[in-house]
């Protein structure tokens, strides 16, 4: 059973139960984000020792998305670019991927970003969820979505004539903010599942076949991308 901890995460699991929820009704698009400025000058840098943030980072958020969305990917691309770092190892990655529903997923690693953007946005028919910065004791997640009954009706025309010049749809949406701090009991402690696993016989948390995907979508992205 191999070990991937975003699996475990209290935010990980958190999130699949605010989309399974229904608040944000059926998921759109999603996006995933890894940002920050490091100037790697050590072993990660060089792709001869097996460096950079494809093998690093990339098996973790691509795991992540399998067990946030439970489906595989039917298309896949992937640009890889040594932009800070000191090596030649990719120090940014854009992974663009379509699961097998059609859902887009835009993954983004990026080593050489002064700003960032949030880790999860996930958008849905009626709002977003996006995870809001901080420490792992300030975590939270931020929720805006519509209740479908409450909308008002509109009337799609087809007229190249916009009524009054007007090109979008005037009527209020009756917008839901919330903010939920993530809560700590939504994590899953690895050790036990490992003795589940090893002493109970029970299934393994993490599906050996789905470790294996995750590595043949790696070695996807790498060809994808020509860093061979």
């Amino acid at each position: 059973m191999v070990y991937q901890p975003r699996r475990t995460l209290a935010a990980t699991n958190q999130l699949i139960s605010i989309i399974q929820s229904g608040k944000i009704g059926k998921v759109s698009s999603v996006q995933v984000n890894r940002c920050g400025y490091t100037r790697r000058a050590d072993w990660q840098a060089f792709r001869k020792f097996g460096g950079g943030m494809l093998n690093n980072y990339g098996p973790h958020y691509i795991d992540a998305l399998l067990y946030v969305l439970g489906e595989r990917f039917s298309r896949l691309f992937c640009s890889a670019r040594v932009t800070a770092s000191a090596g030649d190892a990719e120090d940014t990655v854009k992974i663009l991927m379509e699961t097998e529903s059609g859902i887009p997923v835009h993954v983004d690693i990026n080593q050489a970003a002064a700003l960032s953007h949030p880790e999860w946005l996930v958008c849905g028919e009626y709002g977003a969820i996006m995870t809001e910065p901080g420490t792992p004791e300030t975590e939270s997640f931020r929720i805006r979505y519509y209740d479908p009954a409450k909308m008002p009706p509109i009337v799609a025309s087809d007229s190249l004539a916009a009524k009054n010049r007007s090109y979008n749809n005037d009527a209020p949406i009756p917008w839901v903010e919330e903010t939920v701090p993530v809560d700590n009991s939504f994590a899953i402690s690895f050790y036990e599942k490992l003795y589940e696993y090893i002493a109970l016989d029970q299934p393994p948390f993490i599906p050996a076949e789905e470790s294996l995907y995750v590595m043949e979508l790696i070695a996807k992205c790498r060809e994808n991308a020509g860093i061979l």
